[in-house]
């Protein structure tokens, strides 16, 4: 009769075990879906199981593994238990690792969010109007500015312009510039893309960058607002860009950047990404053939690396250098029949040392 009372007594400890391990597979199961999903509600739902494990699932699990320890100090068969109370505690630990881990940022986010929305809910708005795309997003821009919401503002580290620029949308920028937006100011940690560096950063360059008949439509209205484009590097995106009428129209403005923050300029650029066609308006406008960026690399150095021989050849009748004379050395062991190449190898036998 005892025997048969003994695990009877002890089926709630191990009903509670049992509970403790699901509530920790909830806590991961919960905040993984908020996660995924990105929904407001999902995130505050994970925020709920993960609060409430801490605050309730740990000591539940200490107290069910003192028991357990307890029992067995006593010599009673408490095994199976303290199995369970392992299990429980590793899944819970793990559980609120992968949770903590999986949230912390977007949880962050979140929670600066709301604490700006509740005593600037105006701004708010504006940020993810301007993050957004679409007449939803334009809606809520001119909803914002015309709440008091401030267009000289900042978000993401850059004035909300230049981050409306990236993503150029004409009746977006229209309504900034009309609430009194800078449209000279700039995001001095500025950024990097694929092709170039640029520090800081203007709107008028974040349009550029886009090279979309809307990007250039922002251009217009920022010229129109008064942008000085003698601040930019427009010249240097059209080169990365590979975008002749860009580079021609930052030629006819004077945009005053040469180069990017690497110090590459046009010849630079277009030698590394091959534009070719940009030759003609890039040897015009004048740009140093013989220009070190901060890497120490001259022009010549991109495009023979790059095997762009028509380019190689432009700049040494440019008076052109190379920087590097393992470049040449490289270039001069290729093995092609190429007309192009066999005149830039006769050229290059005829250098000296760089």
């Amino acid at each position: 009769m005892s025997d048969r009372a003994a695990p009877t007594g002890r089926r709630p400890f191990q009903v509670l075990f049992i509970v403790c391990l699901l509530f920790s597979a909830a806590a991961v199961l919960v905040g993984v879906l908020g996660v995924v999903a990105g929904e407001t509600a999902a995130v505050l739902l994970g925020i709920v199981v993960l609060g409430a494990w801490l605050w309730l699932g740990g000591p539940l699990h200490l107290a069910l593994l003192a028991w357990t320890l307890v029992r067995t100090v006593r010599g009673e068969r408490a095994g199976l238990g303290l199995v369970w109370a392992y299990l429980a505690i590793l899944a819970a630990s793990a559980g609120t690792l992968a949770v903590g881990t999986g949230l912390t940022a977007p949880l962050a986010e979140l929670l600066e969010e709301q604490a700006r929305f509740l005593t600037d809910r105006h701004q708010v708005r504006l940020e993810r109007g301007v993050r957004r795309s679409g007449p939803d997003a334009v809606e809520d821009v001119r909803s914002a500015l015309a709440a008091g919401a401030d267009a000289n503002g900042t978000l993401d580290g850059m004035p909300v312009l230049v981050r409306a620029a990236l993503r150029p949308e004409p009746a977006k920028i229209r309504l900034l510039l009309d609430a009194g937006a800078d449209p000279d100011a700039p995001a001095p940690l500025g950024m990097s893309t694929l092709r170039l560096s640029l520090r800081p950063l203007r709107a008028l360059e974040a349009a550029a960058l886009s090279s979309t008949p809307e990007g250039a439509a922002v251009l217009d209205l920022l010229l129109d607002a008064g942008a000085d484009p003698t601040l930019t590097a427009l010249a240097p995106i059209a080169c990365a860009e590979g975008d002749a009428q860009l580079h021609e129209r930052a030629v006819r403005l004077g945009a005053g950047l040469r180069e990017d923050a690497e110090g590459n300029n046009c010849l630079h650029l277009i030698a590394e990404f091959g534009h070719v066609d940009l030759l003609p308006r890039v040897a015009a406008a004048g740009d140093d053939p013989d220009r070190r960026n901060h890497s120490g690399l001259r022009p010549l150095d991109y495009a023979l690396m790059k095997e762009e021989d028509e380019i190689a050849l432009a700049i040494l009748d440019a008076g052109g250098r190379p920087g590097q004379p393992r470049r040449v050395e490289r270039a001069l062991a290729r093995e092609d029949d190429d007309a192009a190449y066999l005149a830039l190898r006769a050229r290059l036998g005829e250098l000296g040392t760089p």
